[in-house]
């Protein structure tokens, strides 16, 4: 599902935010843990984290909070720029 999605998406973060550096299925591991981003996008000041599902359900979103509260963590190297989940 991500590699259908990942043309689209990484189309309209360019198009409507600006983001001109999109990558697919992101993977950084830290002290034993593994955290996948299915699709990262980002520029100088902001970073989007892109969850791609099929059905929008509760425990999907449970799981973009997660991923949002750890890539501070896991990707310090975006920990200036503001955060956004999709």
């Amino acid at each position: 599902t991500e590699g259908l999605a990942f043309p689209s998406v990484s189309r309209l973060l360019n198009e409507h935010f600006d983001i001109p550096k999109s990558q697919l299925r992101v993977r950084s591991e830290l002290n034993g843990s593994v955290l996948e981003i299915d699709i990262l996008g980002y520029n100088d000041d902001i970073v989007f984290v892109v969850e791609v599902k099929s059905h929008l359900r509760e425990d999907g979103v449970k799981q973009i909070q997660d991923t949002l509260a750890k890539f501070p963590k896991f990707f310090p190297e975006h920990g200036d720029k503001r955060l956004y989940g999709m």
